[in-house]
């Protein structure tokens, strides 16, 4: 009985392996629009995180350092979104990657920017 019950615990874990090896993919977010703000989740810790942002022509980078929890926030001073036309790239040292792209869909029901 213990031998079936120990076969049976060793295939679930085969079969779980792969969903359960899988890491948490990394995200982006926006939490300001001026100055934009970038905030990231979902990193390898302590990894350094090269941000940049794309705005018609304008292409701004920063660098970022996650914490612990593979966390990290960037703010580009000055720089508010004027366009649906933006974009936010973080590329990991470590090969985590993120990319968050503005909806045009939901911006064409938008006021027009000052």
């Amino acid at each position: 009985m213990r031998i079936r019950a120990l076969a049976v615990v060793l295939l679930a874990l085969v079969v779980c392996a792969p969903v359960l090896a899988k890491e948490r993919s990394a995200r982006l977010r926006l939490s300001r629009a001026a100055p934009v703000t970038a905030k990231g989740s979902g990193f390898k810790p302590l990894e350094y995180v090269k941000v940049t942002f794309t705005m018609g022509r304008l292409k701004k980078a920063h660098g970022a350092r996650a914490t612990t929890r593979g966390t990290f926030s960037v703010v580009w001073p000055g720089v508010t979104i004027q366009s649906c036309d933006w974009r936010v790239v973080a590329v990991g040292g470590l090969g985590s990657k993120a990319v968050l792209k503005a909806n045009a869909a939901a911006c064409t029901t938008l006021p027009p920017f000052d």
